[in-house]
């Protein structure tokens, strides 16, 4: 396990064992997200870490816990939309990744992924009808689709390439935003970084991890409210 997904679970684990002593109301909301997401793939011995961000959708569903003024969780299901982009040259280092040796790629690589967030929220009051919060947590995702679309050696391809890839990957998710409450939804706007913690190459000797910024607007519809 790296280093980010660490500090990530480390201060979740924290967080969750100092809500209890604190929490003095409870409110649940359902959040509808989406958005934009700008990605990527890193690492080495692979052409595909030569590529550039493309953009795609994000979004999803919250179940938003908050706790007290300070604290709360959310639960999510998003729909993310990752991959890179650009002309990318088979390496010899590289035989059996995409694409080979001696072959030139231009196009798009596309990684669909169903993620499951759970995040810790940290709130900050603005006034009475407004928050900034902030979050960190830990992001389990699951490949939907990989798909190599564009031109290889200047042939038109649309190539199913779910097999160069794991099934699934662990993110850390950070971000700030801003919550407007308003008489029956909350507005909200997010601002989201994505961070692939593991390797999501299934080719030996290779390594590529997701990046991804996540911008969305959503709305809340507030749940349930207990207040003590």
């Amino acid at each position: 396990m790296k280093k980010p997904l660490m500090i990530s679970a480390a201060i979740v684990a924290a967080v969750a064992a100092l809500m209890p002593l604190s929490a003095n109301a409870q409110v649940w909301n359902l959040n509808i997200y989406g958005g934009w997401s700008y990605s990527n793939l890193s690492g080495k011995s692979t052409a595909l870490s030569d590529g550039d961000y493309q953009s795609g959708f994000g979004g999803g569903l919250g179940a938003e816990l908050r706790l007290n003024e300070d604290w709360g969780w959310e639960f999510g299901l998003w729909y993310v939309q990752k991959g890179t982009t650009g002309t990318l040259t088979g390496r010899a280092a590289d035989p059996s990744f995409f694409p080979e040796p001696d072959e030139t790629f231009t196009g798009n690589v596309n990684l669909d992924y169903l993620e499951i967030p759970i995040l810790v929220n940290v709130y900050f009051p603005v006034g009475e009808r407004a928050d900034i919060r902030g979050y960190i947590g830990p992001t389990f995702a699951f490949l939907t689709r990989a798909k190599a679309n564009g031109t290889l050696d200047g042939e038109a391809i649309d190539n199913d390439v779910r097999d160069l890839f794991d099934d699934a990957d662990i993110t850390v998710m950070i971000g700030a935003g801003g919550e407007w409450h308003l008489n029956r939804v909350d507005l909200l706007l997010d601002f989201r970084w994505d961070i692939g913690a593991t390797n999501t190459s299934n080719v030996p000797e290779t390594e590529l991890r997701t990046s991804t910024v996540l911008i969305t607007a959503g709305v809340g519809f507030p749940l349930y409210r207990d207040e003590e």
